[in-house]
């Protein structure tokens, strides 16, 4: 037999009060034998891809342990593109593009994949320094998109250690 039509697959946007950053509820189906969540679609235009960019370089980060923490780091070039698939964590953005409009804003954003309130995508613009927290007990898996690809002879990653944030 053919499945009935399900609703909407479109998912649910929250732009963030720094320019360029975007949070998204990725569509979530359950099932009696698991969830599906879908990850991407060409129409979901404005997370992962723009007009003139396209999907590239997809890694996954598998965190075994609550509390692990990532040091606040930024890149020049390049766009990050989150989705946490298992899990809990706690990401703090702060805009320190000089010429934008956003600038010295910071923000704290909660990915919770299973949450209906919480999402769990984030887009984190080029120039905006971020850190993450892992807040569960049993790990957790998160996908990165970048676009550009990460170039390992040049990478675009530029790190300053918690006891130095924010810069002045």
């Amino acid at each position: 037999y053919k499945d009935e039509p399900v609703p909407s697959h479109k998912p649910v946007s929250l732009p963030l009060p720094i320019e360029g950053a975007i949070a998204r509820r990725a569509p979530v189906r359950h099932y009696d034998y698991g969830t599906l969540s879908e990850l991407h679609r060409p129409e979901w235009a404005g997370f992962f891809e723009t007009v003139d960019e396209t999907l590239r370089h997809l890694y996954c980060i598998n965190n075994p342990r609550e509390g692990g923490r990532g040091e606040w780091h930024r890149h020049l070039q390049t766009d990050d593109h989150y989705m946490l698939i298992k899990g809990i964590l706690e990401l703090v953005l702060w805009d320190a593009r000089e010429n934008c409009p956003t600038h010295g804003v910071q923000i704290a954003v909660r990915l919770e994949p299973e949450s209906r309130t919480h999402y769990s995508m984030l887009r984190i613009p080029a120039g905006v320094w971020h850190t993450l927290t892992w807040k569960t007990t049993d790990g957790g898996v998160l996908l990165n998109s970048k676009n550009p690809p990460f170039d390992s002879k040049s990478p675009d990653k530029w790190r300053l250690s918690l006891e130095h944030f924010p810069p002045n």
